[in-house]
């Protein structure tokens, strides 16, 4: 009952701050028109030798964390303000402490639906729902490497976008609440012996998180179909909650198990309609981590197409 609360409450909350009145990054609230089928597929390429630890200071990494995920995006437009659409990711590398594991991630289906559009402002909701497809780790293998969360994942997101007068400029906003459900996972045989009385399963209670974000577009800085944009994004993980036989691997779990990271991404935008009539975008952005506590510090590194037909 007490996370139902918290979570309606940051709903409001939501609305309250990113009501169509308030200050808006590229155009976050872009839809997929009616009729029209929008593919996103990028390549994404993190690593991190770093980690903040629980007073956010930074300390080095025996072994360095990388990844490498193609990822797919869908979306249909069922009306001009309203489409449905899905991500598909695919480790093609992750790898840590030497071992390397490649298969699918985890799955999301969802929506999106923009409620507001008058003159230079525009707000949508985008809804998802990301299952937990992605294969889990071995309990006994200390490793081993995971491709999924191993739970279920409802997102909601509020995006904002204002456009300047004369359409040079675009500031945006976003708020995004992930509400993570409840999920149990297989104990092993190796961790039992370590913790008495654990049994062969436990639960785990995932805290929520709260991403929040500003960004700025500039346009008609180069010709027309050139784009630079910046943004700006904090993440909250609320603490995690472990329910097993065991109150020890319970305190050892759920110790420093909240996060924040703070990144700075900037990217470039190439559109191909104007010059060659071709319905398809370019891009590429960098992220580059600020400030965190108990999370990598991970730089990565996406580039992809978008194809809109």
């Amino acid at each position: 009952m007490k996370k139902m609360f918290s979570v309606l409450g940051i709903i409001c909350l939501t609305f309250i701050l990113y009501s169509a009145q308030a200050l808006a990054g590229g155009p976050w609230s872009e839809m997929s028109p009616k009729g029209i089928c929008w593919i996103r597929y990028y390549h994404i390429q993190a690593s991190s030798s770093q980690k903040f630890d629980n007073q956010g200071e930074k300390y080095d990494l025996a072994e360095g964390l990388k990844e490498t995920v193609e990822s797919v995006d869908m979306a249909y437009g069922i009306t001009d303000n309203f489409f449905i659409g899905a991500v598909i990711p695919y480790y093609g590398n992750r790898s840590y402490l030497k071992q390397s594991k490649s298969g699918i991630g985890d799955i999301e289906i969802g929506a999106k639906y923009r409620y507001y559009k008058l003159d230079r402002w525009s707000s949508a909701l985008r809804f998802g729902v990301r299952f937990p497809t992605g294969r889990l780790d071995d309990p006994d293998d200390a490793r081993d490497i995971t491709l999924g969360s191993g739970y279920t994942r409802i997102r909601i997101s509020n995006l904002t976008d204002y456009t300047t007068p004369d359409k040079s400029w675009i500031f945006s906003g976003k708020l995004r609440l992930n509400w993570q459900l409840e999920a149990e996972y297989d104990s092993g045989t190796a961790t039992q012996a370590k913790y008495a009385g654990l049994g062969s399963t436990y639960k785990k209670d995932p805290g929520e998180e709260l991403w929040a974000a500003v960004g700025v577009e500039r346009r008609n800085l180069f010709p027309d179909d050139v784009r630079l944009s910046l943004k700006l994004e904090g993440r909250f993980h609320a603490h995690d909650n472990y329910i097993s036989g065991s109150e020890t691997f319970d305190r050892a779990r759920e110790k420093n198990s909240s996060t924040i990271l703070y990144f700075l991404q900037p990217e470039i935008k190439y559109s191909l309609w104007k010059k060659h009539k071709i319905p398809m975008r370019i891009y590429c952005n960098y992220r580059i981590p600020l400030d965190g506590r108990n999370t990598y510090e991970t730089s990565r590194l996406e580039a992809g197409v978008e194809v809109f037909f």
